[in-house]
């Protein structure tokens, strides 16, 4: 009797969630109906319509751009009004985003907002902070970080808040080694530095070969390493060169991956030396779904 109960009461519950789910899509539908009409002869009533929509629905782009509208009608008809519904975007924005943080439209609506706010950029970062505090890898909130920085500094970020971001990205490499969106910030705010205030090169080398070492599987500070040695953000001297192969080499000696491999093709492409087939061979065993690209 106690399974058949318990059977019977599973079957409830679906039965309760599909009548759930056919409200909510009765409801969607119903919105969306109205939203698309773009009826604005009542700007308060298709505020809340697409409040309600987008509730629902983050991802309902044509319920952002509907938005927009009416509230840029709303700059016609009363200045006051448009900022206090500009402040309120914002409001909105941050109470959607920690659920749905990587939801383009949402970050999308808020940096159109802020542009028309002007103003400090203060309560942005904060917000991305708090973001960033929850999920350290989050590619949007990263990217809407950098954008902030320009727009508070109109693209030139002096060299006392580039070192800031510096700092703030090896708080976060050093919680994760493996956030890519962190070193790829961390080589965005090293190009915004002359080349005699970046970190020397070989303290950032030595930085990221930790994260090598680590975890030698890791394909972030893989990244990081390859870019610092690409010569876009450092020269780097046949010396150092040398130094890094003959480290790559004891690592890949110890631990044979396709990042070790792909490191030590590099290191020896950059110092001119003859190309090392049984390394390409290697690395073909390893990564065959990428062999064309090795076999040039």
């Amino acid at each position: 009797m106690h399974n058949v109960r318990r059977v019977k009461h599973t079957e409830e519950q679906k039965a309760q969630r599909r009548k759930r789910e056919q409200h909510d899509i009765q409801k969607f539908q119903k919105l969306n109906a109205e939203v698309i009409k773009r009826d604005f002869s009542d700007l308060g009533r298709v505020l809340l319509l697409t409040t309600q929509m987008l509730k629902m629905c983050p991802e309902h782009y044509t319920a952002w751009n509907v938005r927009r509208e009416a509230i840029l009608k709303l700059e016609e008809q009363d200045q006051k009004v448009y900022i206090d519904q500009l402040k309120h975007e914002l409001e909105f924005t941050a109470s959607l985003l920690p659920q749905n943080p990587k939801i383009h439209w949402i970050w999308n609506h808020r940096r159109w907002t802020a542009i028309r706010l002007g103003g400090g950029m203060e309560h942005e970062l904060k917000l991305v902070n708090l973001l960033l505090a929850k999920d350290p890898r989050n590619f949007h909130g990263w990217t809407y970080r950098r954008w902030v920085l320009r727009l508070q500094f109109n693209n030139n970020i002096p060299a006392s808040e580039v070192e800031k971001e510096l700092k703030f990205t090896t708080e976060k490499i050093n919680q994760n080694f493996s956030n890519y969106s962190a070193w790829h910030h961390r080589v965005q705010q090293l190009k915004q530095l002359p080349l005699e205030l970046r970190p020397q090169l070989s303290a950032e080398l030595e930085y990221v070969s930790q994260a090598v070492f680590m975890d030698p599987n890791d394909q972030s500070a893989w990244l990081y390493y390859t870019w610092l040695l690409e010569g876009d953000l450092y020269t780097v001297s046949t010396e150092v060169l040398k130094e890094q192969l003959d480290m790559i080499e004891e690592l890949y000696s110890e631990d044979r991956t396709a990042y070790a491999a792909r490191a030590l093709l590099q290191l020896k492409s950059l110092l001119n030396m003859e190309r090392d087939q049984k390394l390409v061979d290697d690395l073909i065993e390893m990564d065959p779904m990428h062999k064309n690209r090795y076999r040039v």
